[in-house]
């Protein structure tokens, strides 16, 4: 997958994202899960998403122009921001990209040193609510051995609806796994796309 811009189109409100595309693929998780260095290594760009390990960073849904003529939409981290005065600002641009209608198909981010946790559940279940489809995917594999990284996989898998095939462990730091979520996305795609005629 390749960037068409260096940079993503930021919005704060529903009028302000760009026209609909083929495709969007949302990623949504909880803050510092590493999604920013998740999507740098996606996307082959080393600093493309902006990584910090201040949590909270990210306060707009940035949507980043993809070949293949889809988006990648970045949604702010959630769980920090619920702590902050400006909580109320966080929950409506929620609200507003969800109810945009934009989606086919969203990631949820679960850090894999921890346990699942009830505001992940809770962004699954409004998916399922809404009938769109969605994948696990546990970050930071490199930090666990495999008595930990079965452990979690299992948690995620009695947990979460998607299935077992529709969760993906992976390291943006080493790379591992990088590959075959790149290959599921770029199959993604090509489902939802329209056919030529």
């Amino acid at each position: 997958m390749q960037v068409k811009v260096n940079t993503p189109w930021m919005a704060e409100k529903a009028k302000d994202y760009p026209d609909i595309l083929n495709a969007e693929i949302a990623f949504f998780g909880r803050s510092n899960v590493g999604k920013s260095s998740l999507l740098n290594a996606l996307l082959n760009r080393k600093k493309l998403a902006y990584t910090s390990s201040m949590p909270g960073k990210t306060k707009t849904v940035n949507f980043y122009w993809m070949h293949g003529d889809f988006y990648v939409a970045d949604l702010p981290g959630y769980g920090y921001a619920h702590k902050q005065k400006n909580s109320d600002r966080f929950a409506s641009l929620f609200e507003d990209y969800i109810a945009a209608e934009r989606m086919t198909h969203a990631f949820i981010l679960i850090d894999g040193r921890q346990t699942v946790n009830p505001l992940d559940l809770q962004m699954a279940e409004t998916l399922d609510y809404l009938d769109i489809p969605y994948s696990i995917i546990i970050t930071k594999r490199d930090k666990l051995n495999q008595s930990e990284a079965h452990k979690i996989f299992t948690e995620a898998t009695e947990k979460f609806t998607c299935g077992k095939e529709n969760i993906y462990m992976v390291s943006s730091l080493k790379g591992r796994g990088i590959d075959a979520l790149r290959a599921a996305i770029e199959t993604m795609i090509q489902l939802v796309k329209p056919s030529a005629s």
